[in-house]
């Protein structure tokens, strides 16, 4: 049996993705996927594993339900098992027949790196999950939810206070977690997140005076979340910092420049020295996004309370960028001051 012919109602789309961030996972992390249904998504995180580091990948769920969600119907962990074994994957794959809660808390595997979560769609059973496996992630750990398009999965990111990705279906949101905000990687690398640009640059900016030039500086959500990205391009054309280099797991490390150095000419950060310990794929580069012009001169809508709603929003996102208030019409609040704030535009 080919990945291709198991059954599931997952697109192909989200499975190609799947695979390719598992593929970033290093070897001492592992792979959790929540809610596996008949092995689908599972089998293409298990595949993805296998060509990149070999992390080791955990399947859980109920299964047996006597009241199996909207759209389904009652499953065996017998599916899923023939689907791994028919594909050859069973070997890399351990399939954990608990609700979420008990797995997290009787799991003996390794930190986990990548979180699939496609279990209970309602605000309450996607914050249950998050909390539930939150104690068991790797230093820096990517988080995926499925149907994010489903208002449940929505309110629990939002609530979460998470910074996310979405696809352009609506239907995956991703984020990158660092479990230990500003901790030292090494003896010089100190790893920097924040919830938006403006606070993200506030953390560079600290740094840079406490610690002063050579420090390396690890950007957590390169090349996933566009803020970050967004940081990174403000402060190389202040001469700040030096070209990123990327480790392929969401991270761009950077050193600071000091008085008179050049973004240009300085050498950027050498992946395979020293100080720099544990990182993969070095030759990861996120494509670079096209930069609209900004137009316009006007404040932002407040984020929340009175004037924030999403109509307030597509109205200022036209008016500053020039573009069509179509292009904004489909997009929610969230989604139009993700994508304002990669362009470099105000949205607080």
């Amino acid at each position: 049996m080919n990945l291709a012919d198991i059954e599931g109602t997952t697109p192909f789309a989200v499975c190609r993705l799947l695979s390719d961030l598992a593929r970033l996972v290093p070897a001492g992390q592992s792979i959790v996927e929540i809610g596996v249904y008949k092995g689908r998504t599972l089998a293409h995180l298990a595949d993805g594993a296998r060509k990149g580091h070999g992390a080791l990948v955990y399947g859980v769920d109920v299964f047996d339900l006597p009241v199996p969600p909207p759209g389904r119907h009652r499953v065996s962990d017998i599916h899923a098992r023939e689907a791994l074994r028919s594909t050859g994957l069973e070997d890399r794959v351990t399939i954990v027949k608990a609700s979420s809660a008990d797995a997290a808390a009787a799991f003996d595997g390794p930190p986990v790196g990548l979180l699939f979560l496609d279990g209970g769609h309602t605000r309450e059973a996607v914050l249950a999950d998050l909390r539930s496996w939150m104690r068991r992630f790797a230093r820096i750990a990517t988080v995926i939810f499925d149907d994010y398009d489903k208002p449940g999965v929505r309110e629990a990111v939002f609530d979460a206070g998470l910074d996310v990705e979405v696809t352009e279906d609506g239907r995956i949101a991703i984020t990158v977690i660092d479990t230990e905000r500003n901790r030292i990687m090494t003896d010089n690398i100190l790893v920097l997140r924040g919830r938006r640009k403006s606070e993200l640059r506030k953390a560079f900016r600290a740094v840079q005076r406490d610690q002063g030039p050579g420090t390396i500086v690890a950007f957590t959500g390169a090349g996933v979340l566009p803020f970050v990205d967004a940081t990174i391009r403000g402060l190389l054309e202040t001469n700040s910092i030096t070209e990123p280099m990327y480790d392929g797991q969401g991270r761009a490390l950077v050193r600071i420049l000091g008085e008179g150095e050049d973004s240009r000419t300085a050498e950027p950060v050498d992946l395979s020295g020293d100080d720099v310990d544990a990182l993969v794929d070095p030759d990861f580069e996120p494509p670079e996004p096209e930069q609209p012009a900004v137009t316009g001169d006007r404040n932002p809508p407040p984020q929340a309370g009175p004037g924030s709603g999403v109509g307030a929003w597509r109205d200022y996102a036209a008016a500053v960028t020039g573009e069509s208030s179509e292009v904004w019409a489909e997009k929610s609040r969230t989604q139009i001051i993700e994508e304002l704030s990669a362009r470099n535009v105000p949205v607080e």
